[in-house]
């Protein structure tokens, strides 16, 4: 069997490259509002890319584009990060956007083809909601504002998608088939990963239409702990496997305390009506606790189970 290796996944190496350039010219640091968008960019450049290889190995999911595709979205990427909001930058966002309806399509007739199961069913739940991260990327970079949110809301959750929507119910998923037998924890854990991201979604958006803010940070707590206990989860499989390597077992290992950090973040900061805690604001919510999830949980996890050697399980 051919080793498996990073070093033949050109996509998110070139999309990594493409990224610190796009950094670079930006030159913005976490607590700038520009910081968000700039985590979509390496969601589109790095993690994504990485993602759909993982999920391809999964047998139901098919889904392949070649580089020039990848490049192309980037380059739309990169001149839509830079120019103001507008039907310019909404176009240029485009061939980005048409990729994360791709992989939804893909995802989707995975589910309806194939014999469903769990852990199917929650990792292909990563690409289905990826459109949904898509299409709110294309509002933000058009400028709209969906049901009143400003372009803030608006670009949170369009990063909010890109990460908790796709890389935790893919990361989830592929906990369940590497466990083996699965306790009915961990099951109901993976299940609210899944169901939270929209359950939150539909907090946030009560809230807008005047709902108690309550409602919202509930959904939040509820989902940020099924995402810890999926984090401990991890650091769990990769104590105890002895049939990978040492880098991947660091790998997941380091992702998942990232997640339980982050999520622990998250409960706080969803404890606000009861408990404010005013350095935890969300400018420092998206800059710690955003860059955790992307730097700490979604690349090294996604790295880790990229280098998984499934011959070995």
């Amino acid at each position: 069997m051919k080793p498996v290796s990073l070093l033949t996944a050109h996509p998110f190496f070139t999309g990594g490259a493409v990224w610190l350039g796009l950094l670079v010219v930006r030159g913005t640091g976490p607590l700038s509002v520009e910081w968000p968008l700039l985590m979509v960019a390496f969601a589109a450049m790095v993690t994504v890319p990485l993602g759909l290889e993982i999920a391809a190995r999964q047998g139901s999911f098919r889904f392949r584009l070649p580089l020039i595709a990848w490049a192309v979205a980037w380059a739309g990427l990169v001149v839509a990060a830079i120019l103001p909001p507008g039907w310019q930058s909404g176009v240029c966002a485009l061939p980005w956007v048409l990729i994360t309806f791709g992989a939804a399509i893909a995802a989707l007739r995975g589910l309806w083809q194939d014999q469903w199961t769990l852990p199917m069913g929650v990792t292909l739940s990563g690409p289905a909601l990826l459109a949904v991260g898509g299409a709110w990327l294309l509002a933000d970079r058009a400028g709209w504002e969906p049901l009143g949110f400003d372009f803030l809301i608006v670009r949170l959750t369009a990063a909010h998608f890109h990460f908790a929507g796709f890389a935790l119910p893919l990361s989830a998923g592929l906990l369940l088939l590497k466990w083996g037998k699965v306790p009915g924890w961990l099951k109901l854990a993976a299940a609210g990963v899944v169901s939270g991201i929209p359950l939150v979604a539909a907090g946030i958006t009560l809230t807008r239409l005047g709902a108690p803010v309550e409602i919202e940070c509930a959904a939040a707590i509820l989902f940020s702990l099924c995402a810890g206990a999926a984090g401990a989860a991890q650091v769990f499989l990769a104590v105890c496997t002895r049939t990978q390597t040492s880098i991947v077992r660091m790998l997941l290992a380091f992702s998942g305390l990232s997640l339980v950090a982050g999520m622990s973040l998250a409960v706080l900061y969803a404890l606000r009506p009861w408990c404010p805690l005013p350095w935890l604001h969300l400018p420092r919510m998206w800059a710690v606790h955003g860059s955790i999830q992307v730097f700490g949980f979604a690349l090294p996890g996604l790295a880790g189970w990229r280098l998984w050697r499934t011959d070995r399980d």
